[in-house]
């Protein structure tokens, strides 16, 4: 791609508001995450998520070597977990310092209070330009508080935003 395309493609997703969600997974005993904004629903039948990851994100490396992830869809009340899950300085074990984790019997880690969690197995992966793409099907999920309000954190125009209910 030229570079001028490259940049005029970004700011055109600049206006493209996306669910911010931290993608977990536990690899050659160690626990990774990032935040992600790249998940989207696949199917329903069966269900399945899709995930987009930068090969040269040290996250990458670890999910290749897993056989499961879990997707903690965050909400407005996460800023902080996405913003430590988002830095690249920081050894990966510990960016789960910030947020409430617990680990499943499996060893892969799930924020407690999200909107919701799910887990998946590595169904396919495949290759796109400088990303790859994890298809994985949905073993379980949870729902942290089914009762709160649905109140997604977004990412438009370079900042977290939240949605607001338009008047019928």
């Amino acid at each position: 791609m030229q570079p001028a395309i490259e940049d005029e493609f970004r700011d055109a997703m600049r206006h493209l508001a996306a669910s911010v969600n931290i993608v977990t997974c536990y690899s050659r005993g160690l626990r990774y995450g990032m935040t992600a904004t790249a998940v989207t629903s696949l199917c329903a039948d069966p269900p399945a998520l899709l995930v987009c990851v930068n090969r040269s994100n040290i996250f990458h490396a670890a999910l290749r070597n897993a056989s499961s992830f879990c997707v903690n869809i965050l909400g407005t009340q996460h800023r902080d977990v996405s913003a430590a899950f988002g830095r690249k300085t920081v050894h990966p074990t510990e960016k789960f310092a910030v947020g409430k984790w617990a680990t499943n019997p499996t060893g892969l880690p799930y924020l407690t209070d999200s909107q919701s969690n799910l887990f998946c197995t590595v169904a396919s992966v495949f290759s796109y330009g400088t990303h790859d793409i994890f298809i994985g099907t949905c073993d379980s999920i949870v729902n942290a508080d089914a009762s709160a309000p649905v109140a997604p954190l977004l990412y438009a125009n370079g900042r977290y935003a939240s949605v607001a209910e338009l008047p019928s």
